[in-house]
């Protein structure tokens, strides 16, 4: 009976050290926590063991020393976190849609702080929400109204610069911009039909311009020519021909003839030659 008891006192003592070992490797701490555990665990069964007086009193001696040894050195290893000395939200200045959900970047000094006590805050709850998700990302959602809102982080006293952000529904934003466009579009095809309709006007009068001066020189030259021709008839004397004679008349009634008066520049138009009897 005591050969098993010793064997059992060997393995659990082995898988004491080998667990410890184990731990000690992924971290320091992690050894010492391992050994403050297993020293309550041994005392706990050493209570329940059947054991000698004097065998009892070293086991509670051994497991009593490396409880101590491992609390002392994990209290020592504990030492509260920095308070946060300053924050930032390190966003410029952008525009959000509707129902949209963004990763904000930020920072905090020291690295090593607490930030069990930050939280983070809109200026306008209706406009977004804000929050730190489990692994720390700042995450912005914007709800379903228009609008600008600020963004700051907030631990004890100490607060972060103030973004401001604007939503915007960008469908309706799209259908606006594309309503001025057809708007700017309309507005010019007016301006380039008044503009065709005026050169078409300007042309129309142009024409007319240079008709109505064409039609006045026309005149004033029909006017000069029957000036010029008065004058001629003026100037030249009055001869008397026949439709078939070869010769023109001083007088109407030479050699008892039918005669038309016309003037001589017309007669000797007509390659007529004068009468003898009456030149």
């Amino acid at each position: 009976m005591n050969m098993e008891l010793q064997k059992n006192d060997k393995l659990r003592i082995t898988a004491y050290i080998a667990i410890a070992v184990i731990l000690g490797i992924i971290h320091t701490n992690l050894l010492f926590a391992a050994i403050l555990v297993e020293s309550i665990v041994h005392i706990l069964y050493v209570r329940k063991m059947s054991l000698e007086p004097k065998k009892r009193m070293v086991s509670y001696a051994i497991a009593s020393c490396c409880l101590l040894f491992s609390a002392i050195v994990l209290v020592g290893e504990i030492k509260p976190l920095p308070a946060i000395e300053t924050l930032a939200v390190q966003e410029d200045a952008k525009t959000f849609d509707i129902n949209q959900e963004e990763i904000l970047s930020w920072a905090y000094t020291p690295e090593d702080a607490d930030t069990s006590n930050l939280f983070a805050q809109v200026s306008d709850d209706t406009l977004a929400k804000v929050e730190f998700s489990e692994d720390g990302a700042l995450i912005v959602n914007t709800l379903s109204k228009e609008g600008s809102f600020d963004v700051t982080l907030h631990d004890g006293n100490v607060v972060s610069n103030a973004v401001t952000f604007t939503i915007v529904d960008e469908k309706k934003e799209a259908e606006r911009i594309a309503a001025e466009k057809a708007e700017q579009e309309r507005i010019a095809a007016e301006k380039a039909e008044q503009e065709r309709i005026a050169a078409e006007k300007a042309e129309q009068e142009r024409i007319a311009t240079e008709k109505a001066e064409q039609e006045r020189i026309a005149a004033e030259k029909a006017e000069q020519e029957r000036v010029a021709a008065e004058q001629q008839e003026v100037n030249s004397p009055t001869v008397y021909v026949t439709p078939t004679g070869k010769r023109y008349h001083y007088s109407s009634s030479c050699n008892g003839g039918s005669y038309s008066p016309t003037t001589l520049e017309q007669a000797l138009a007509r390659n007529l030659t004068p009468c003898q009897k009456c030149t």
